[in-house]
């Protein structure tokens, strides 16, 4: 199912989105289980069905797949205060 704000964007741009995100989810459960050090682009990249080269082109550093959550984090904090 396709959301308001997907159904203006090509296939081929929901399917980048999709893909992004997935490879966001799967790095965020694998960063809170073992920590950021003990977790690979390799594996994360093996873990959301991409290349490790995918995973870099959506995210340059694995430093940048950390962060990606943080302005999700603050928005709920705020809310939440």
């Amino acid at each position: 199912m396709v959301d308001g704000e997907d159904a203006e964007l090509s296939l081929r741009e929901r399917k980048k989105r999709q893909t992004r995100q997935r490879i966001s989810d799967v790095a965020t459960v694998r960063f809170v289980e073992r920590g950021f050090d003990k977790v690979t682009v390799t594996e994360v990249a093996r873990a959301a069905g991409v290349s490790a080269m995918t995973v870099f082109n959506y995210f340059p550093r694995k430093q940048d797949l950390f962060l990606d959550r943080i302005p999700e984090a603050v928005e709920t904090f705020g809310e939440a205060v």
